[in-house]
This record gives C-alpha cells, structure tokens and sequence, in this order.
C-alpha cells in the first residue's frame, strides 16, 4: 500500500466523497473536510479508482515526510 493525499472540490459533499475513497479501495486514515482533504493508504492498482470518485480534484502520492537538518550543518 502507498500513502496517498486526495483533495476534494468545495463543492462536493466531503463526506459522500470519503464514503466514495473507502468503497473504492483506499483506507482513509484522516479526513480533514476544513482544508477539503483525505489522507489514507491504498494498493497502488487502485489509484485510478481514487480519481473516479466523485467529487475528487486530485490524488497524489503522499510523501515519506521530511528531515529537518542538523542546526551545525550548512545552509540546504
């Protein structure tokens, strides 16, 4: 399973949206209706069935997070 961010469009009914991730395949691990996003895992065969859902804007590979560097090292 990959990690996957899903926004949804304002004018969508945010939780049909959610309803509509988890029938199509994703584990929604959070559902954020105040900045019209979803974040969960899903196979990555089922990425294309995230973009059927209506109501869906985008779906995009959720990162693996970020490392902030060490306060001695140099400017990045």
């Amino acid at each position: 399973m990959i990690s996957v961010l899903v926004s949804v469009a304002e004018s969508a009914s945010f939780v049909s949206v959610v309803a509509g991730l988890a029938e199509a395949g994703m584990r929604v691990e959070r559902a954020l209706p105040e900045i019209l996003t979803v974040v969960g895992r899903v196979d990555e065969d089922r990425l294309g069935s995230l973009r059927k859902v209506e109501g869906v804007v985008a779906v995009e590979r959720g990162g693996g997070g970020f490392q902030v560097p060490h306060p001695g090292s140099g400017v990045q």
